[in-house]
């Protein structure tokens, strides 16, 4: 099986327990609230089903619980709060950084406001513990499920450790690369990981299986956000989908970046200008390489990529998986270098 029949099969069952859990919660039933729900969820709307994203964590959900004997309908309610709980982080990301637009559209708060937009997502938040709570439906034991909200739980802290991080370097002239990765651990890699752990936890495969379907997903997705870092600055325009002046112009402090500011006077002084010509980006990208930001970056990617793979290999996926797993390691971290 390859990564697009496994999505073809996975991704309607997905679809319909979203829309059941949405549908019969009579909270929603209020005002505009539930065509909120809709849209960010790509249900409704202009470029709807690019909306949705490739919805790459619930599949890791469903994909770990299958490749370890578990049915696709037992495993469905964890990955479909999954996804309620990255797009309520989606949301209030929006609304952090001052996103006019998310996948090709305009976001829950520019359509609505600020504040029903945080409505919908604290409603959405809410949402992901009552999708996780019907696994007991399903005839999964209290006990497992308990141990299924406790990581939900886990994992929410650590999206929003990552987010203060976050916010809170956009004011601090230094961050160090390893304070910077710790971040990357709670925002970027926290809902990865915890997306392969629960379909482990569901199939009951002991503690160290878990703890290794855990760390594969925690370096898959480190390495998927430093790929991005790398692209940010040296992609390229039309295969990224946006300008590679953007990190510069909006300052983001990504790895690359903070390596260059630690290691190169030349950057930090470029960097310290009050506004950037079209001509100091280059100087700067230029001297991201001499200083070895680049390779840096890549160093660091690369060595996350490798140990997923390890972790992958004592895992020992069944030959139906094997390559929906490898397929996937390739999207997230595909270098376009």
């Amino acid at each position: 099986m390859n990564l697009k029949s496994f999505s073809k099969e996975i991704l309607p069952l997905l679809d319909g327990e979203l829309r059941q859990i949405v549908d019969t919660t009579a909270a929603l039933d209020h005002g505009f609230l539930r065509e909120m729900f809709s849209y960010h969820l790509g249900w409704v709307g202009e470029n709807a089903e690019m909306a949705r994203g490739k919805q790459i964590r619930p599949l890791l959900v469903m994909l770990c619980g299958m490749n370890e004997g578990m049915k696709a309908e037992l495993l469905l309610p964890a990955a479909a709060s999954v996804e309620l709980i990255h797009n309520f982080s989606l949301i209030h990301d929006d609304i952090q950084d001052n996103s006019d637009t998310r996948r090709g559209r305009e976001t829950v708060w520019v359509k609505w406001g600020v504040p029903q937009a945080i409505n919908t997502g604290d409603a959405m938040f809410t949402l992901s513990y009552e999708a996780m709570m019907g696994l007991m439906a399903r005839g999964i034991k209290p006990e497992v499920v308990t141990q299924c909200v406790r990581v939900l739980t886990e994992t929410n802290l650590m999206l929003t450790k990552g987010q203060h991080m976050d916010i809170a370097f956009e004011k601090e002239e230094s961050v160090g690369v390893e304070t910077y990765q710790e971040m990357i651990e709670g925002k970027t890699a926290a809902l990865v990981q915890a997306s392969c752990q629960l379909g482990a936890i569901l199939a009951e495969v002991g503690k160290e299986k878990i703890q290794n379907y855990a760390a594969f997903g925690k370096h898959v997705g480190i390495a998927f956000q430093l790929r991005d870092d790398y692209l940010g600055i040296w992609g390229d325009d039309q295969k990224t989908g946006k300008s590679v002046q953007s990190d510069f112009l909006e300052r983001k402090k990504t790895y690359p970046i903070l390596y260059a500011w630690e290691k190169s006077e030349a950057f930090r002084a470029l960097w310290a200008k009050d506004a950037f010509s079209k001509e100091d980006m280059i100087a700067m990208a230029n001297e991201m390489i001499n200083c070895g930001a680049m390779d840096a970056v890549l160093d660091v990617f690369q060595t996350h990529e490798k140990e997923a793979v390890r972790i992958l290999n004592e895992i020992s996926p069944s030959d139906e998986y094997r390559g929906v797993f490898d397929e996937l390691i390739e999207m997230l971290s595909v270098r376009d270098f």
